[in-house]
């Protein structure tokens, strides 16, 4: 008789950790141009390699694997079965019970998360910066061991001193009780994984009541089909506000307008925990701006045995509020997720309610 079983991995990076998102980053650009500044989380595809690791015994592969085979070995190899499903990566402090989201922002000096609360029944969310270390490096000629002229480049490396969480949903076999110690991330900088009993992005959901139409905000990247982006040129024009995601079915992405976010937030000051005075409409504006959907285009991973990132596909960003139609309640869909590729984590969605209270510093 088999079961199904829910969980979460527990990943805490040693004290520094390297996110590249962007691809990979090499010290032979040199100027201005040579630094690169580290996501606070791990794309789903990172999570997925580490599983596939697990799987394989860290053995190379000899032939291009795609996201679909990843997922494939790691339900076979792993015992997880084929109703599996992960969701996040995300971060949770347990002292405070407080989830981290990310937010993505071409900028790399604003506020890369987002705190998110329930706060007397109601889900408050606050921006919260990101701790950084510069990483400054130089290149070497690999036969005299000697520094090459000019060649000094800088990384702006994530203190990360919380866990980042991986919700794994309706596995076959779970995760041993016991702490493993592998390479995560770029650089192969070293991370400590065990299992943890505790789903805490999941539970959050419970607490959402909506109907057929919702809002969400996206917690890791939507991954579109290539040929959608047709569809999404005309959304970037402002003809079109509808996007069909193909996976799951009879579900939508509609862009709301910025008028619709105005609505959906409410301004709190942090300070005193009034709301906010002065011109409340300016700043809700203001805010809302910054929920606007995002859209670009994403690597899911990097093949290692072809040792290229894998071919771009259009992207809905962390850090966008959208408006679902579906007929799944948002429970399921959370569970379900959006777009390519969701059972690896990726179109991870956190449903909010008809008032999202946004917490101003």
């Amino acid at each position: 008789m088999s079961f199904q079983t829910t969980y979460s991995l527990v990943i805490r990076p040693l004290y520094l950790a390297s996110f590249r998102w962007g691809g990979s980053f090499t010290p032979l650009v040199t100027g201005p141009a040579a630094i690169a500044f580290s996501e606070p989380l791990p794309m789903p595809s990172t999570i997925a390699g580490l599983l596939a690791g697990e799987a394989s015994g860290y053995k190379p592969f000899q032939s291009k694997v795609s996201p679909e085979e990843l997922g494939r070995l790691i339900a076979e190899k792993l015992d997880f079965g084929d109703k599996f499903v992960l969701r996040g990566p995300y971060i949770y402090n347990s002292d405070t019970k407080t989830v981290y989201l990310h937010y993505w922002d071409r900028s790399p000096t604003r506020e890369r998360l987002v705190a998110v609360e329930l706060v007397e029944g109601k889900m408050v969310i606050t921006f919260q910066n990101v701790d950084y270390h510069q990483h400054t490096g130089i290149a070497l000629n690999n036969t005299c061991k000697s520094v090459v002229r000019g060649l000094i480049y800088t990384q702006m490396l994530v203190k990360q001193d919380k866990s980042i969480i991986v919700e794994v949903h309706d596995a076959k076999k779970a995760w041993p009780d016991k702490k493993i110690v592998r390479r995560f991330g770029g650089e192969g900088r070293i991370a400590v994984i065990e299992k943890m009993g505790d789903t805490p992005l999941h539970k959050l959901t419970t607490s959402i009541k909506v109907g057929n139409t919702w809002y969400a905000y996206v917690a890791t990247p939507i991954l579109l089909p290539p040929h959608s982006i047709n569809n999404l040129a005309k959304i970037l024009e402002g003809e079109d506000r509808v996007i069909d995601v193909e996976e799951p079915p009879n579900t939508r992405i509609l862009i709301p307008t910025l008028k619709e976010l105005e609505n959906l937030i409410e301004v709190e000051e942090e300070q005193n925990g009034s709301h906010a005075g002065g011109n409340t409409r300016d700043k809700q504006a203001k805010i809302a701006k910054r929920f606007r959907t995002k859209i670009a285009l994403l690597s899911p991973g990097y093949d290692m045995a072809a040792n290229m990132p894998r071919p771009l596909h259009p992207a809905i960003m962390p850090g966008s509020i959208v408006k679902i139609e579906t007929s799944l309640s948002p429970q399921q869909l959370y569970q379900e997720g959006v777009g390519l590729y969701r059972r690896l984590g990726w179109g991870t969605l956190l449903p909010l309610p008809q008032k999202l209270i946004v917490k101003q510093k």
